[in-house]
């Protein structure tokens, strides 16, 4: 029987289990500590194949956790029709909303998605321009699965994020498909070392309970950049002096 090692893509984990007579593993994938699913798979399966067996489980983790952490809302309401033109993830709620319903003074309407549904008249203009101004960044719902420490931007409160934290929000299999060689070239740094530092690989040999500390990179939600402007940016370099 081949019996293949466990290994991590992005913020996940896949163990494998012998089954004793059989030619399959009972595969398992792990977010941190929590079991997301598993499977029986042929032995005959590389690393690759194995990963795709469990893409929808990734797929219905990673939704479960953007509806639950996805900032509130806003929706440019037609009044003639009732229907919502356009629906928009906001950093903040802005002023001037008060409780209300779209009636026919105006044909545009800025309404909030929760209840109770708080509004006010805007022109199409007018929502550009606060859409411009408040829209979330497109992965800011990930900031909700990490700790205040590693995206805190006072530097007294400020620590390292360790290599799995990394893998949330950068290379293979990451929540945000920002590559780990598009980190490297944003912060300076050779793929080859940014891949030693915080690769699921690295991470891996170094036990997950005790990831490896690299010493001078971080990265803050509001700020990973990919090719759809992601609302996250990649940083780094911010070494302990740079932060005074």
């Amino acid at each position: 029987m081949r019996m293949l090692q466990p290994f991590a893509s992005g913020p996940f984990s896949f163990h494998p289990v012998a089954v004793e007579g059989e030619a399959c593993q009972r595969w398992t994938l792990y977010y941190g500590l929590q079991e997301l699913a598993m499977h029986m798979l042929p032995d005959s399966l590389n690393q690759g194949e194995i990963r795709e067996k469990f893409t929808d489980a990734i797929e219905s983790f990673a939704c479960k956790a953007k509806a639950s952490h996805m900032p509130g809302g806003l929706e440019l309401v037609e009044e003639e029709t009732g229907e919502a033109l356009v629906r928009l993830a906001v950093t903040r709620i802005p002023d001037g909303l008060s409780e209300c319903t779209p009636d026919e003074r105006y044909p545009y309407w800025l309404m909030t998605t929760a209840q109770p549904r708080w509004g006010m008249p805007v022109t199409l203009q007018q929502f550009t321009q606060l859409a411009e101004a408040l829209a979330a960044p497109e992965h800011a719902w990930i900031a909700a699965l990490l700790p205040n420490d590693v995206l805190t931007e006072n530097p007294a409160g400020w620590r390292e994020p360790t290599s799995w934290e990394i893998c949330h929000v950068v290379g293979d299999g990451s929540l945000t498909g920002v590559t780990g060689a598009q980190a490297a070239d944003l912060i300076g740094v050779t793929p080859q070392s940014f891949r030693a530092r915080y690769s699921a690989a690295h991470r891996l040999r170094n036990v997950a309970s005790a990831p490896a500390q690299a010493g001078g990179y971080t990265y803050e939600p509001s700020r990973l950049p990919n090719k759809q402007r992601s609302p996250t940016r990649v940083i780094g370099a911010r070494s302990a002096a740079s932060r005074e």
